[in-house]
């Protein structure tokens, strides 16, 4: 039985801890087909991991199982889960990380049953010794029912909402990615609700960025704008350079966009 996992993590690549959990997923389910979604999430945190998943895991076929590993509570009493939905299946830690998994329809299970881990397993490293090889015990056909109890109430993680009137959506920036390029958490619904149909104006820090863009090409190099992305969020860019260092903001960073 051959299955898709997709690994995200905030491991990196200079050391081997993902050459490593691929190793263990393979010694278990070599039929299984591995795609790096990141490991360039920024060490513990749990936010961007979770933004990522959110915006990747609609785009996999279905059953897919996504592990993923921002855990910097391993080794305490968090909790290691699975979270089965319709979609797709979630292996990571109870922390927030698998929030986009959450729904309606989704089953959370605690992992319990040890004979689906590695014999041994360390406080450090439970994406070696917990997640990997859970990953790849469910993509050989294990149900995740079989692994542990039902946990109820997982951990979710309360992603931050903008503020909206009539005049105007008050928000923050969420997410930098490789480019320097900064998402905010103001999505295409928060326009349509509060501004629809209006000449927008976005301001952060002592920046005013003026007229929403089309496509990065839209600004005059080393220019900045602002424009809604492949997330459907407003993101803010510098032309053919990086918004983050350019204008000296980062995740955090307030931002309001109102009619101009």
């Amino acid at each position: 039985m051959s299955r898709l996992i997709t690994l995200t993590t905030d491991f990196g690549l200079s050391d081997p801890f993902v050459g490593i959990m691929k190793g263990v997923i393979f010694g278990i389910a070599p039929k299984a087909t591995l795609i790096d979604l990141t490991h360039d999430i920024e060490p513990q945190n749990i936010q961007q991991g979770a933004l990522v998943l959110s915006s990747a895991a609609p785009y996999f076929p279905r059953k897919t199982i996504h592990l993923a590993v921002v855990d910097p509570g391993v080794g305490t009493s968090r909790h290691p889960i699975v979270v089965e939905t319709p979609e797709a299946i979630f292996v990571g830690p109870d922390n927030g990380l698998l929030s986009p998994a959450f729904s309606n329809n989704a089953t959370t299970y605690q992992l319990t049953q040890s004979e689906y881990f590695l014999e041994s397993f360390s406080n450090t490293f439970h994406g070696r010794d917990i997640f990997a090889p859970v990953a790849a015990h469910i993509a050989t056909g294990v149900w995740p029912s079989r692994m542990g109890k039902k946990l109820d109430e997982p951990i979710v993680l309360d992603l931050p909402r903008p503020e909206q009137n009539k005049t105007c959506l008050r928000g923050q920036v969420i997410y930098a990615d490789h480019f320097g390029n900064l998402t905010t958490n103001i999505s295409e619904d928060d326009l349509k609700q509060c501004l629809p149909s209006k000449p927008l104006v976005l301001k952060v820090g002592r920046r005013t960025l003026k007229q929403i863009s089309r496509s990065y090409a839209d600004c005059s190099k080393g220019k900045a704008g602002f424009l809604l992305n492949s997330w459907n969020a407003i993101e803010i860019f510098v032309r053919d350079g990086n918004a983050q260092q350019q204008l000296k903001i980062k995740p955090g960073t307030q931002v309001t966009l109102q009619s101009s």
